[in-house]
């Protein structure tokens, strides 16, 4: 008899507590942040809330000087080092965790004003992050299907999405620069049956969760990166 290999219908779910061990074993931003000195602790606070608030390359000079630094040259090379931002060739910051001026798959509008995400679980830490709602547009990794939805904390509209939505993530060691290896491969799906096929490719290497899963993933990983949650308005 011909046996019809078909397609699971349901993921395995990652529990939140082992997506967060293992994220923080490849990426350890918080520990990264927390081992700096004071005032560049303070530069980088900064540059988040730059990037969330402006939307483009921060005024280094002036962000220096907010956060008492002195040598500018010596807390760029220590922030890129530690994967805290992201530089480009020409010395310029273009991201910080979990925003990027690149252009990516996942646009995050907040406050009438439009960001981009370097992966899936990043989009979803920002509103969480500056304490405000916001609007996700990606597609699925799977059919290409838009995807648009509101976040406001755990809550999604339309609420029917918070139960089709999934994130997959392909582990995978970050190079020295996760934006461009890992945040790659942190998706979104448009159903359960999606994330499962993607998931079967490699159930050791690709992880599912629900997306109130990774909302909740988001929101441990990157809030202890601010001391506080200000509004960004």
């Amino acid at each position: 008899m011909l046996r019809v290999n078909k397609s699971p219908a349901t993921p395995h779910y990652l529990s939140v507590e082992e997506a967060l061990v293992r994220l923080n074993s490849l990426l350890p931003l918080a520990v990264r942040q927390a081992e700096l000195d004071p005032p560049f602790r303070a530069l980088h606070r900064a540059i988040l809330r730059w990037l969330a608030i402006e939307g483009e390359s921060p005024s280094f000079a002036a962000l220096l000087v907010e956060a008492g630094v002195a040598d500018g040259a010596a807390a760029l090379e220590q922030l890129r080092a530690a994967d805290l931002v992201v530089v480009n060739g020409g010395g310029r910051i273009v991201g910080a965790y979990p925003i990027t001026l690149e252009i990516t798959a996942h646009r995050v509008t907040l406050d009438g004003r439009t960001r981009y995400a370097m992966c899936a679980v990043d989009a979803l830490a920002i509103g969480p992050m500056f304490n405000l709602g916001t609007r996700i547009e990606s597609r699925c990794h799977t059919c290409a299907a838009p995807l648009s939805f509101a976040q406001d904390d755990q809550r999604i509209r339309p609420a029917h999405l918070l139960r089709d939505v999934h994130v997959g993530i392909a582990w995978q060691a970050t190079g020295g620069c996760a934006a461009h290896s890992l945040c790659r491969e942190m998706l979104f799906f448009c159903s359960a049956s999606h994330a499962a096929s993607w998931q079967a490719v490699s159930r050791e290497r690709n992880s599912v969760l629900s997306l109130s899963q990774a909302i909740e993933l988001a929101k441990r990983f990157f809030l202890p990166l601010l001391a506080d949650r200000p509004g960004v308005a």
